[in-house]
């Protein structure tokens, strides 16, 4: 589980008190009186101090739902949807491992899973960095599929395994 430190303005931004008691211990974590560690073992221990609290879904709100996996992209590389994300209002942090690739391959993003509305396309590896094996991406969605997907330029002589995490964040 991830479970990193947030500022005061994101635990505003995407957390919406439910009861007087998750306010109360919000305002706790942004203050520094409680850590985000100290609800997290509350919660894993069931021995909440914060009666009335629903920790889980604070933890939730500050954490996200993290998904991992590994899509098998096929040879010949003909275009292959790798993340389709339905419809939500979210933040979403994708991380695709690249190191099994070994032609050039267009990475493309979309806001439709009918690749309408394409808003982003660059070729891995000689669009990023030199050395760089993992693409990440960041994104706001506001109630529009998001896609993720791969074409490679030649074959790669076989499938390649391309791990992937993702990482959302519901916005309220």
């Amino acid at each position: 589980m991830y479970c990193g430190l947030l500022g005061n303005a994101v635990f505003r931004k995407y957390i919406q008190p439910t009861t007087p008691v998750d306010s109360r211990i919000l305002d706790k974590i942004n203050t520094n009186t409680i850590t985000q560690a100290q609800v997290q073992s509350a919660i894993l221990s069931d021995a909440t101090p914060f009666p009335g609290a629903d920790i889980a879904i604070i933890l939730a709100r500050l954490t996200g739902t993290i998904t991992t996996g590994t899509y098998t992209f096929p040879n010949p590389g003909v275009k292959q949807n790798v993340i389709v994300l339905m419809a939500a209002n979210q933040d979403v942090n994708v991380e695709l491992n690249m190191v099994g690739l070994t032609q050039n391959t267009i990475v493309r993003e979309y806001l439709s899973d009918t690749f309408h509305e394409q808003i982003s396309q660059k070729t891995f590896p000689t669009d990023y960095d030199t050395g760089t094996k993992t693409i990440l991406f960041s994104h706001k969605q506001l109630n529009t599929p998001y896609v993720i997907a791969l074409q490679s330029s030649a074959p790669e002589g076989g499938d390649v395994g391309i791990p992937w995490v993702v990482r959302t964040i519901p916005r309220g």
